[in-house]
């Protein structure tokens, strides 16, 4: 037996050994999960993920008032960074949809 050929200054109680290693099969105190029960703790509810992601609802004044600082942004800092004239005017485009959008809206 190789529990009784080790050296016995290291391991001077070899019953304890021998008692651990041979433990009943019914007292298992750990048990495994399966694949399934691994991937069902993986796998979220697409459920769930939809109903987090909350998109909160900005108004016209909201969006126009943001514009405006962005306009005013771009007029500022254009001596230091070159706006192309096309985006200068796809934001101002936006902000007469979004007038035009509001003021419809209150007829």
């Amino acid at each position: 037996d190789l529990i009784d050929q080790l050296a016995k200054d290291i391991y001077k109680d070899s019953i304890f050994v021998k008692e651990y290693l041979q433990y009943k099969k019914e007292e298992n105190i750990h048990q495994m999960i399966t694949d399934e029960e691994i991937l069902k703790f993986l796998k979220e509810p697409e459920e769930d993920i939809e109903e987090e992601v909350e998109v909160p609802i900005i108004g016209n004044y909201e969006t126009l008032a943001a514009l405006e600082k962005i306009i005013m942004y771009v007029k500022q800092k254009a001596e230091k960074i070159q706006f192309q004239k096309d985006q200068i005017r796809a934001i101002k485009k936006l902000r007469k949809a979004i007038e035009r959008e509001e003021f419809c809206s209150k007829q």
